[in-house]
Order: C-alpha cells, then structure tokens, then sequence
C-alpha cells in the first residue's frame, strides 16, 4: 500500500511540477533550442560582426557551456555602419489550444554605448502563398541598450505567430559610440500551457500524459519517471519517502484532513526548494 501511493504521489508531483506557471517549467517538447556549443551551425549572419565562441571581451564567460554568440568576440564594435543580424535557421511554430502559448526566451549579456540604441529581437514570417518571407518585424519593445553587467534572461511572447514558419534575428544596430556589444546564449522556444489540463490522455495508464510519455508501452500503474519510463532512471526509494514526508508534514496545513490545490501547491514549493516551511 505505501509503495503504490509513494508511486503516485511522485507521478502527481511531476504533473504538478509542470502545470505551475511558478515554477517556470516547461512541459511541451521545446519547438526549438540553441546554446551553440556545436558553432554556428544552420545560422547566418548579414554584415558582418556577429561570431560564434568563447567571449575574449565582455562577459567573463558565456551564460552556459564554452560557446555563445557575440558582437566581436575579442573586442568592441565600432560605430553605426555595422548594423547586422545574426539569423536563426526557419523553425515552424507548434499549434497552440485554449490557454496556449509560444514564448522566445533566451539569456543575453549586453554593454551599449549609448542608452537611445542598441539591439532588438525581430522575426520573419513566411508566406506560403506568395513562396517570400516577409520584412523583418521588430518582438522587443523598444531597444535594448545600455549595460546589463550580468546575464539576464529575455522572455517574448510570439503566440500570435503559432503554426507559422518563422526566422529569429537578433539585430545589433548601436548607432554612435564603441563598446563591448551583444551576447546571446541558451535560446529556446517552446509551447507553454497555462491552468489546469483537463483532457490528458493517458494510453498506457502509467500516469504521465501521452505528450510527455516516451516510454508508451509500460504497465497501468507502474512505477516510471517524468518521461513515463520505468522507475530505475527517477527518484529513489529514499527521495519518495521524503517528499511524502514533506506532503504529509507541510501539505494539510489547514487540518481538515485533505490536501487541496493550494495546498499542494505549497508542499510543492516546500518540497523542491523555492521557499521554506
């Protein structure tokens, strides 16, 4: 009896691990993802100055790994005749329902002369009736400029362009002024649903939802992980016992004897970390 409920309350800690827009997860399979750690790869650059590798100049280092893109990785810009893109390969868009979502996100280091201009994230679209795509369209608000001095991250909703084919461009366009530029990193576009999931589908009936399950064929009610494989590559027997350890101890903090919603989502937050009991 203990073991089964251990098993669920792991599946339901992993299901709700996802569903929480706290939490910041990410449950779709990302649309698209770059660290350029593998060089530039199918990107391109238009004039000039944008390269792909370990940062000379700037940030210490790269947000994450030993490779990122950079504005002259060794040194600064120069000026405003070096207005240029750096320009991810085509990526299609998933089809979103509901409450559904796109976001860009991506990590960015950056060091502006001037506090008027500097980058701007732009995207194209491409028309399939007319076999072109179109003009490049500006998805930051305003530039950004100025200095950052450490990496932060950049989160742009891209809903309105879901199922397109579509470009990512990061434009550096400076205007007066010289200094260390622009540096992108850990770049990924992904579905996102908002809210609680009410038609999951769940073939095998281990518990994991059939857009999140790669292991399709494990038993009703068996012991998996998050990917819906089995249990050798999840939690230990010891992490289970005490996350409900932590379930029972933080999560009926009303004392009625049941756990709702709130509450387990309390216990969630306890139990991974993001806040204390």
């Amino acid at each position: 009896m203990k073991e089964n409920f251990i098993k669920q309350v792991g599946k339901w800690l992993m299901v709700l691990s996802c569903l929480l827009f706290f939490v910041n997860s990410v449950c779709a399979e990302p649309a698209f993802e770059e660290n350029f750690e593998l060089g530039i790869g199918l990107w391109s650059v238009d004039n000039g100055v944008w390269e792909i590798g370990t940062p000379g100049a700037g940030p210490d280092s790269c947000h994450s790994g030993s490779q990122c893109a950079g504005t002259v990785l060794d040194g600064n810009y120069y000026g405003t005749h070096k207005n240029t893109r750096l320009i991810s390969p085509s990526v299609r868009l998933p089809e979103i329902s509901g409450d559904g979502e796109i976001h860009l996100r991506f990590w960015h280091w950056f060091m502006y002369a001037s506090n008027s201009y500097g980058g701007t994230v732009q995207l194209s679209v491409y028309d399939e009736d007319e076999n072109k795509w179109s003009s490049w369209i500006n998805i930051s608000s305003g530039y950004i400029s100025g200095t950052s001095q450490i990496w932060t991250s950049q989160n742009l909703d891209i809903t309105n362009y879901a199922t397109k084919k579509i470009k990512i461009a990061f434009h550096h366009a400076p205007g007066v002024g010289v200094s260390t530029g622009w540096y992108i990193d850990d770049i990924q576009i992904n579905g996102v649903e908002y809210g609680i999931i009410t038609d999951i589908i769940d073939s095998d009936g281990d518990g994991v939802p059939d857009s999140w399950d790669q292991c399709g064929d494990t038993l009703a009610n068996s012991c998996v992980n998050h990917q819906g494989c089995a249990c050798e590559n999840g939690y230990t027997q010891q992490q289970m016992d005490q996350m409900v350890q932590n379930i029972l101890a933080w999560g009926d903090a009303n004392g009625d004897g049941k756990i709702g919603l709130a509450e387990a989502i309390n216990a969630l937050q306890i139990t991974s970390g993001i806040k204390n009991p």
